[in-house]
């Protein structure tokens, strides 16, 4: 958890990207040992999948990428993705892994111009957004609901997901006003 120091430091507000390495198996282990964030998330999930869960062609490639490497290197803390069914479909098994974590997951791809795109995914517990209306957008427009957030860190943004190595992840912490 962040220091909230350090998540609102002293000063004018400023965009930062603040980011902690970590495991992925210590960034998908359950926080809430109560087990509500799950049930919760299982039940948003059962009643409305097409809002929660999405995916375009080109999520369906780093999906299986990201079910492969989870099932390979364990660093999913519970069945293994897909291994429980789906109906067969990468969509169903999407909605699956996202009913057995508390975090929400994304997939992002490069466009023909280099863009990242939303791709697929499951978010449960968004920010003021819904996955179903950002699916195939480019990680600017997404973002551009933020005053200011591109030009201060749009750049910064994309050098990081450029370097971005699979087997590694980072926790993020975010807050907004709504």
């Amino acid at each position: 958890m962040t220091d909230l120091a350090e998540l609102f430091p002293e000063g004018d507000h400023r965009f930062q990207l603040t980011l902690r390495r970590t495991e992925p198996r210590a960034f998908f282990a359950p926080t809430d040992a109560s087990g509500r964030v799950l049930a919760e998330r299982a039940r948003w999930l059962a009643a409305e999948p097409s809002r929660y869960v999405a995916g375009q062609p080109e999520g369906e490639a780093p999906w299986r990428e990201f079910r492969a490497m989870l099932a390979r290197d364990g660093g999913w803390p519970g069945p293994t993705p897909g291994a429980a069914g789906g109906g067969g479909s990468w969509m169903g098994e999407m909605s699956l892994a996202g009913a057995a974590v508390e975090p929400d997951f994304l997939f992002l791809t490069r466009d023909a111009e280099g863009r990242y795109r939303l791709r697929g995914g499951v978010l449960a517990f968004p920010t003021g957004w819904a996955l179903e209306d950002k699916i195939g957008h480019t990680l600017e427009s997404i973002h551009g609901v933020v005053p200011g957030l591109n030009p201060a860190l749009g750049p910064t943004i994309q050098q990081f997901l450029a370097k971005l190595k699979p087997g590694v992840a980072f926790l993020r912490d975010n807050w907004g006003l709504a």
